[in-house]
């Protein structure tokens, strides 16, 4: 019997961020219980006080930080959003709600989130939106993210009709079976992506939640994305040759969940010059 409704699990950086993260995910997540586990090299002190906030020390990648507070969580479901954001009201309840209507462990519901709402407006398919507007459904699916040069999200062993979830609400019990995050990945998006087409390979069904969950503060650019940025390159490639191979790519479903021990527990492109607080 699991202690809480919900984990969320959530690799940090961005402790500025967090008194209104936490303030707002209290007000998107009424009507079940949760805990919120950070994860990273900053302790959330003004936070500690709170029964249901937990903080483990780590300075891994953002993969393995997830992996690690997964393995300590006390939920029934987990969800691994974004610390440089802030929640919208309901969002939680209604994605649970919707979850719990599933009738198998292996279902997940994509958490949509909006992405720099800062920003007037991008370009999106040749049509400019106004960042305040919702994505379109479309946009949660392999096929539209092929406009991105090098992603792969157009390689031949992707389904182009499967559903990505940079953040997904799924059952603790069904990411460890599934192996959780492949950690070879340093970008937290490129090991989502990948969790998200191994489990839909696995029979899992995605669906989209009723209402936007989270509004992020995407600042591409920026110093402390610069070692995120630097990974991807990487990941591109790594992500791209798992799925260059039609039989390879659709017959991708179950990891060892322990790969994450193999990876380093200091996370090299944040730290080149060893760990500092």
């Amino acid at each position: 019997m699991s202690k809480y409704d919900l984990t969320v699990c959530q690799p940090a950086i961005h402790p500025k961020y967090w008194p209104e993260y936490y303030e707002t995910l209290c007000k998107s997540c009424t009507k079940y219980s949760f805990e919120l586990i950070f994860i990273g090299p900053h302790s959330p002190e003004e936070l500690l006080s709170k029964p249901n906030v937990r903080y483990i020390k780590s300075y891994a990648s953002s993969t393995v930080a997830s992996q690690i507070g997964v393995e300590a969580a006390e939920g029934k479901l987990v969800a691994i959003p974004a610390d440089d954001g802030r929640f919208f009201p309901s969002g939680f309840d209604e994605a649970i709600k919707l979850y719990d209507q599933q009738n198998s462990n292996k279902d997940v519901i994509v958490l949509r989130f909006r992405e720099g709402s800062w920003i007037e407006n991008f370009v999106y398919c040749g049509v400019v939106h106004k960042r305040a507007a919702e994505n379109p459904p479309e946009y949660w699916t392999c096929r539209p993210h092929g406009l991105f040069p090098g992603h792969g999200w157009y390689s031949p062993g992707i389904n182009q009709d499967y559903k990505l979830a940079i953040h997904p609400l799924m059952s603790v019990e069904y990411f460890k079976e599934i192996g959780g995050f492949d950690c070879r990945f340093e970008h937290v998006a490129y090991a989502l992506n990948d969790l998200s087409i191994r489990a839909q390979n696995n029979g899992s069904v995605y669906h989209l939640s009723p209402i936007e969950v989270e509004d992020c503060d995407w600042r591409p650019g920026s110093e402390e994305h610069l070692p995120i940025e630097a990974s991807a390159p990487d990941d591109q490639a790594l992500f791209m040759g798992l799925y260059a191979d039609v039989q390879a790519g659709q017959s991708r479903t179950k990891i060892p969940y322990d790969n994450w021990k193999d990876a380093p527990e200091v996370w090299s492109r944040r730290w080149p010059n060893g760990v500092t607080e």
